[in-house]
């Protein structure tokens, strides 16, 4: 499966790296016009109440985070799809051999 997607199409160094950029910022905005917010809830904290800044940086590392979450997830599903959908194609070339064989007699 690496040979036919390399991880790296599907996530790279520079959005880790932009991602991990992101969630500092996000750190930072939060501490800069939130005195206090949750650790466990970084992120996903209800911002309306917040400064333009802090919306704006949330929405982007929320946008980040889901790619990664996507990313991850065709990393692990893809494999599975190929297996079954070239499994189908076997079976269906295989039903119409016999269909094909049968009509000739």
């Amino acid at each position: 499966w690496n040979s036919l997607l390399p991880k790296r199409w599907l996530w790279d160094d520079a959005r880790a790296v932009e991602l991990t950029n992101l969630s500092e910022e996000l750190h930072d905005a939060l501490h800069d016009h939130e005195k206090d917010h949750s650790h466990d809830q970084f992120g996903k904290t209800d911002l309306s109440h917040d400064h333009p800044e802090v919306i704006a940086t949330a929405d982007r590392y929320r946008q980040a985070q889901s790619e990664l979450e996507s990313a991850k997830f065709w990393a692990n599903s893809m494999p599975s799809y190929l297996r079954w959908s070239g499994l189908s194609l076997c079976v269906a070339g295989l039903a119409a051999y016999i269909v094909g064989s049968a009509e000739r007699t």
